[in-house]
């Protein structure tokens, strides 16, 4: 059985899959909204971890930024 390797993308590849701002995505960063790690430094993301968090939002639930 293989072991399946987070997928990690940049903020800006977030971002962009969203149709939002780096800045709005920064934001939600904040204020824990998105969830993300930091490697080197540099925030990073496992897209199906970004893909389910965002399935759970109610389809109306607005975040402010």
């Amino acid at each position: 059985m293989a072991i399946k390797e987070p997928y990690l993308v940049t903020l800006k590849d977030v971002a962009r899959y969203l149709s939002v701002s780096e800045n709005n995505v920064r934001n939600l960063i904040r204020k824990n909204q998105i969830p993300y790690i930091v490697v080197g430094g540099i925030y990073r993301f496992d897209m199906e971890k970004v893909k389910n968090h965002f399935l759970k939002v109610e389809p109306n639930q607005v975040f402010k930024s």
